[in-house]
Formats: C-alpha cells, sequence, structure tokens
C-alpha cells in the first residue's frame, strides 16, 4: 500500500513554513523558551503571547557546551 502524505497530517493543523515574524525568546537555567503571537500558532486571539520550553537535553546535539555563552550560564 503506498503511503500518502495527507494520511499524516493532522486535521486542523497546516504544515510548518516558518515564521512570520523572529520570534522571542529567552534561555532559562533548564531551556529555550519561545515566545509567539497567537497567530503564529493558529490560536484563539485571547490566547495572546503562546510561550513554549525545549529542554537543552532536546537540543544537546546543537549546543557548544565548550562556548562562552554556556559557561556563563552556568547550565549544569
Amino acid at each position: 500500500m503506498e503511503r500518502n502524505e495527507a494520511d499524516d497530517a493532522t486535521p486542523g493543523l497546516e504544515p510548518f513554513v516558518g515564521f512570520k515574524q523572529e520570534p522571542l525568546y529567552e534561555l532559562t537555567q533548564e531551556a529555550l523558551k519561545v515566545y509567539l503571537l497567537y497567530f503564529e500558532v493558529g490560536a484563539p486571539a485571547v490566547a495572546g503571547v503562546v510561550d513554549f520550553a525545549i529542554p537543552y537535553r532536546e537540543l544537546a546535539d546543537l549546543i557548544d557546551t565548550e562556548g562562552d555563552l554556556w559557561k556563563v550560564m552556568g547550565v549544569k
């Protein structure tokens, strides 16, 4: 049986094609927090700013743990 990409789609969700504007973010001790306006994620206007956290362990392959930023942050 041949697979169709449409079979993998979640009803009501569109594929991610990029941000409309540069997202705001925050580096915390535990995670990279990203802040998006409601329309970036298809949420209702009452949602205002939507935020989510990406734990550093999920970004381990992308982080330079020997770099100055990482050392200054003091993340273990």
